[in-house]
């Protein structure tokens, strides 16, 4: 049971930390190529959740073969 809530809570901070991530390198993408989209910070997001929905399944695909 505690390795659920501590593998939900990781899952948690690793949306945090990729969806800001995503955020800083849009910003840092536009202001190199000027890329002028609408809402840098929109693009940013969907980036890092994209980013995690991808780590999170080949997580869950790598822990069912391994069973």
């Amino acid at each position: 049971m505690m390795k659920n809530i501590k593998n939900i809570v990781l899952s948690i901070l690793l949306l945090i930390v990729l969806t800001l991530l995503g955020t800083v390198v849009m910003k840092i993408l536009d202001l190199l190529f000027g890329l002028e989209y609408e809402s840098v910070s929109r693009v940013g997001f969907k980036v890092g959740f994209a980013a995690w929905i991808l780590l999170i399944v080949g997580n869950v695909i790598y822990k069912l073969r391994k069973r």
